[in-house]
């Protein structure tokens, strides 16, 4: 589709294309590593991730066109911001994440820019701390890196009592269940259910 838009494109034309390929890439990325037990195979995507900033920066800047079609999977670039803070851990690719995601909208869909920021904050901090001495261009070890994030169901009705859920996660090779209290901030983040 792309190779047969005119060769003069537009900035709509620009966009729509980053926009389809932001998707594609996405979407490449997430059934791919679908079947892996191991949090290291996002570590080969790694170049994928960069194209995914790159398209994700001209997606962000949409051009504003009188009578434009409709374009939209009810996602914009929330989702896949979120989805490369959560599972690419070359910490400078996740900072430019973050930093795109401040430029989102408030809300696409159900997603909430404020929450997610928060829960891609709070993931990335927690596992920095297995940095250690490799340098921020270095892909986490598989110690540091934690997955399967949730609220347990029984910490819901604790919600009502002004109490902080735990969040549970699992980490390394072994995925020990581990748990933090939430953070203080979180509030907003609890109405996302369980889609940490």
């Amino acid at each position: 589709m792309a190779r047969s838009l005119s060769l003069e494109k537009d900035a709509f034309q620009i966009w729509a294309v980053a926009y389809l390929e932001l998707y594609h890439l996405l979407l490449r990325i997430m059934f791919k590593t679908l079947l892996f037990g191991s949090e290291m195979a996002f570590d080969e995507y790694t170049t994928d991730f960069e194209k995914l900033i790159a398209y994700a920066e001209i997606a962000i800047s949409k051009p504003s066109v009188d009578n434009q079609p409709t374009l939209s999977f009810d996602l914009n670039i929330i989702l896949p911001l979120f989805f490369l803070a959560l599972k690419c851990r070359v910490l400078p690719l996740r900072r430019q994440a973050g930093s795109l995601l401040r430029q989102a909208p408030d809300r696409e869909g159900m997603w909430r820019r404020e929450s997610v920021i928060k829960v891609c904050g709070w993931k990335i901090a927690m596992e920095e701390q297995g940095r250690s001495c490799l340098s921020e261009t270095d892909v986490l070890p598989e110690a540091a890196r934690i997955f399967k994030e949730h609220i347990p169901k029984e910490d819901w009705g604790k919600l009502n009592e002004n109490a902080r859920p735990r969040i549970c996660f699992s980490r390394g090779v072994c995925g020990v269940v581990e748990f933090v209290t939430a953070p203080d901030d979180f509030e907003d983040v609890y109405d996302m259910g369980n889609m940490l």
